[in-house]
């Protein structure tokens, strides 16, 4: 049998579970502090298997499927950021224009690290929004 707090957890729908690990930044991203791939985009279990949340936000979100060959890059540089305002639905080719014309980002500040605890919660915008 499960603890409590997990069963509350899976009651949660996939929006609300992920808004759970978000900090919403003052310009516009919406990082997902938890876990994330060796390239730093943030993952979740997700009907039966661990997905992109960036993914499953456009899915829910914009309400449509990635067509084949495509890819979501993001306009903020910033690979945790799910805000599907950030997002396109881009080439590979795309993504390499644009490393291009802004030069190599690096987003997260040194003194950041994934182990750091959330702060506290922050106003839902993205509930407010989408759930």
């Amino acid at each position: 049998m499960l603890p409590e707090t997990d069963r509350r957890v899976q009651r949660l729908t996939i929006m609300e579970r992920i808004s759970l690990r978000t900090i919403y930044r003052d310009n516009g991203c919406w990082e997902f502090h938890g876990h994330a791939n060796t390239y730093d985009y943030p993952q979740i279990e997700y009907q039966g298997r661990h997905q992109l949340v960036s993914h499953i936000a456009w899915r829910i979100m914009k309400g449509k499927k990635i067509r084949n060959g495509f890819q979501l890059n993001h306009d903020c540089d910033n690979p945790r950021c799910y805000n599907p305002d950030h997002l396109y639905e881009g080439t590979q080719a795309d993504n390499l224009r644009d490393l291009r014309e802004r030069g190599p980002q690096t987003y997260f500040p040194k003194s950041w690290d994934s182990s750091n605890e959330l702060p506290e919660p922050q106003p839902p915008m993205m509930k407010r929004r989408f759930l």
